[in-house]
């Protein structure tokens, strides 16, 4: 991690951006399906984790339920 510059805009951005794009995307009465491969798989665990927190921040009721295909 020493080699890394997680200083950038892009290290936080893009997960958070990702994220965004998923869930508007998304159909409200049904899970959100996500075509993306295996090297995909620990953003969209990120991005479930986002989706999770941001209900509870705000009070939400949504259910971050994710498919992989």
């Amino acid at each position: 991690m020493k080699d890394k510059d997680l200083h950038t805009y892009g290290f936080l951005g893009y997960p958070v951006l990702q994220t965004a794009d998923i869930v508007m995307y998304g159909d409200p009465n049904s899970e959100l399906v996500v075509p993306v491969g295996e090297d995909q798989v620990s953003h969209i665990e990120l991005s479930r984790e986002i989706v999770r927190r941001f209900s509870v921040l705000y009070g939400l009721e949504v259910d971050p339920v994710f498919v992989l295909r």
